[in-house]
């Protein structure tokens, strides 16, 4: 996955969101929000091994740009960050991750609505899951697709119906034997 792809779909998603918003909207709220984030540390074991320790000074450096807008009727955002990452001991471990979202939802009348979200990101960090499982992994790549349609109808003033269906994929380029993809359908009914 290059750097082409991450600025083609960042692109498809600016655009949709042009589309997606009423040019003569009376009640139209419009957010553009930039932001910047940089952090130096120092590991003193980057391969995460029992022995022959490596240190290194890491550096991090995350620009980021959401923008999201909203109406009566639809509220969407789209965004987005690219991050920089530089070790002092060893330039091959250098690299850019990034990470690209949006959402939007469309409320077609008092009793219907629907919404989908999709995120694409790039990451390498080796330490990327290891809060959540307690694992470490190398310096390897791994690319994952996330994307969720839903829709909802109000059967009364106190009863809902929902439809949703979500798509996660996992590429990891150098491994796939650990590839994955899962696909989850739901129905569901409310009643308050």
């Amino acid at each position: 996955m290059s750097l082409d792809r991450f600025l083609r779909a960042a692109g498809r998603v600016a655009i949709a969101m042009a589309m997606l918003s009423p040019a003569g909207a009376s009640a139209y709220e419009f957010r553009l929000v930039p932001s910047l984030a940089a952090q130096e540390g120092y590991n003193s074991n980057i391969y995460f091994t029992s022995q022959d320790r490596v240190d290194s000074w890491v550096t991090k450096v995350t620009p980021g740009l959401d923008v999201s807008g909203k109406t009566e009727r639809l509220d969407a955002a789209a965004g987005g960050n690219l991050t920089w990452w530089w070790y002092n001991v060893d330039a091959n471990l250098n690299t850019v991750d990034y990470d690209v979202r949006g959402r939007a939802a469309y409320r077609f009348s008092d009793t219907f609505r629907a919404s989908a979200t999709g995120a694409y990101r790039k990451e390498s960090n080796p330490d990327r899951i290891f809060e959540d499982t307690g694992l470490v992994q190398n310096f390897q790549v791994d690319y994952r697709q996330d994307y969720t349609a839903s829709a909802e109808y109000a059967l009364s003033e106190k009863a809902a119906a929902t439809l949703s269906y979500a798509y996660q994929q996992v590429e990891y380029p150098d491994r796939s034997f650990q590839d994955f993809t899962s696909h989850t359908a739901d129905l569901g009914f409310s009643y308050n």
